[in-house]
């Protein structure tokens, strides 16, 4: 992970820990000790700095909860847009029950765009949504496209906004 994410992942989490009630809206936990040679290295970096988390209405599995969770993206609705080669993939997380998804060997982060579906496996398009796990971190997680990804505002965009994670209006 680039030292400025990394940077910016420990700041927010170490201002969330100063908030009583955050528990509420964001939750991170301790990073993972596992080897992990399984799993793509950028979310292997992210899951040892921290294994799993929750922060507004998105979701990182834990390294532990990666393997039963891949049923997201079992269904052969998603592996039919995913390019039929389900190996290929890893559900690492959630973005409002819908999955996110690594892709193994490029290390890109993959979604279904449509969340205002009911179910993911009724969606019609799967774009890429960012170059990296950094990427991921820096521009949806803890940036500007959060807003985006989860189209509206919520109390965790509120807390970036109030920390300074994000500038604009």
């Amino acid at each position: 992970m680039r030292q400025q994410v990394q940077r910016k992942l420990e700041a927010a989490m170490a201002t969330l820990a100063t908030i009583p009630d955050s528990y509420m809206f964001a939750n991170f936990q301790p990073g993972s000790r596992d080897p992990m040679p399984d799993i793509p290295e950028g979310l292997r970096d992210l899951l040892a700095i921290t294994d799993g988390f929750n922060a507004g209405d998105v979701a990182i599995f834990s390294y532990r909860e990666l393997d039963r969770n891949q049923f997201y993206i079992d269904d052969s609705e998603s592996i039919e847009l995913m390019g039929g080669d389900r190996d290929r993939w890893l559900c690492f997380g959630l973005n409002n029950d819908f999955p996110l998804i690594i892709e193994r060997t490029a290390g890109t982060i993959w979604w279904f765009p449509e969340t205002w579906l009911e179910y993911s496996f009724m969606a019609t398009r799967f774009e890429q949504l960012a170059d990296s796990i950094d990427d991921f971190i820096d521009r949806f997680l803890l940036g500007e496209g959060y807003l985006q990804l989860i189209g509206g505002q919520d109390r965790w965009s509120d807390f970036l906004h109030e920390h300074g994670f994000i500038t604009t209006e």
